[in-house]
């Protein structure tokens, strides 16, 4: 399955103003909460938090991959948004501000596919170029289009 394929675009969002790393994260909860209505906003978010305090999900080059992964959520979906300015992450590098979001909710009972996206994501986001075209997106269309162009020359 491709990562478009996995793609919902309640979670394809450019430039995002959020102010806090909490506040981010609150913001990633809300919308996933309305892809999986099974799920609380609550839940989500305390599972995105609880990822996060067991290390930070964000690189030095300002990208964070941050997940949830639940028995409750059904499928497997991810997100991408960009920031329109840059928030604190703490990073082992030391903090870092993050523009590039790639965020990633699936469930418990197919860890494997989980570790394959998060895998495709990071060689995505590893590539300065392919990570500047995903920044420089003027809009949601051109975010998804960027996206698609990736999914076309990399499965």
């Amino acid at each position: 399955m491709s990562l478009t394929e996995r793609l919902d675009t309640r979670l394809l969002v450019c430039r995002l103003r959020a102010d806090s790393r909490d506040q981010l994260l609150a913001e990633l909860a809300r919308r996933f909460a309305l892809v999986e209505p099974s799920v609380s906003e609550a839940q989500v978010l305390d599972t995105l938090k609880a990822r996060e305090c067991q290390g930070s999900t964000a690189t030095p080059e300002g990208v964070a991959f941050p997940h949830a992964i639940r028995s409750d959520i059904s499928r497997q979906v991810i997100g991408v948004v960009t920031l329109s300015t840059p928030v604190e992450f703490p990073c082992t590098a030391g903090p870092v501000g993050v523009r590039l979001v790639l965020v990633m909710f699936g469930s418990t009972d197919r860890p494997m596919e989980h570790i394959q996206t998060l895998a495709r994501l990071a060689r995505l986001a590893a590539d300065p170029d392919r990570r500047e075209r995903l920044l420089q997106a003027a809009d949601e269309a051109q975010l998804l289009a960027a996206l698609e162009d990736e999914g076309q020359r990399h499965g």
